[in-house]
């Protein structure tokens, strides 16, 4: 069996152990007191594993619950890549998506908003790791300039 590891959760839930890559989507406490938005971010969280499933990596998928300045609920998903990185990479931070629950109702409406957040996730790993390789690539020897 694969050892197991814990991941640190920084919003203050619960950690969560991993022993196999793919979306680890966790829900706070407030978010779980409201069972009609809980269902809806359980439901996002299935079609988000699906999206997420070919990184091949632990995703932390932290699902909590907010409202706008009238009163109106709204979902808040951050995203954070746990992926392992190059040696000298600084890890990316987390992206956030806020959602209303409408946007999670409505199928195509759900996978374009989940895909457009992972795509950002993607972009923020993607952007870390070339960062990364930039002190690598500022020492490389200048390219020929002619070829004799």
């Amino acid at each position: 069996m694969p050892e197991q590891a814990a991941i640190a959760d920084v919003s203050g839930l619960a950690p969560v152990v991993s022993a196999a890559p793919g979306l680890l989507p966790s829900y706070a406490v407030q978010l779980r007191a409201d069972p009609e938005l809980l269902h809806l971010a359980e439901e996002a969280s299935t079609v988000l594993a699906d999206l997420v499933r070919s990184a091949d990596r632990p995703v932390l998928g932290e699902w909590d619950r907010a409202r706008t300045s009238r009163g109106e609920p709204l979902l808040v998903l951050r995203l954070l890549d746990k992926g392992e990185l190059p040696a000298g990479t600084e890890a990316p931070g987390a992206v956030t998506g806020v959602f209303e629950p409408d946007d999670l109702r409505d199928s195509l409406r759900r996978t374009i908003r989940l895909g457009q957040l992972w795509s950002d996730s993607l972009r923020a790993r993607s952007d870390a790791i070339w960062k990364g390789y930039g002190p690598l690539l500022s020492d490389a020897p200048a390219p020929l300039s002619g070829v004799e």
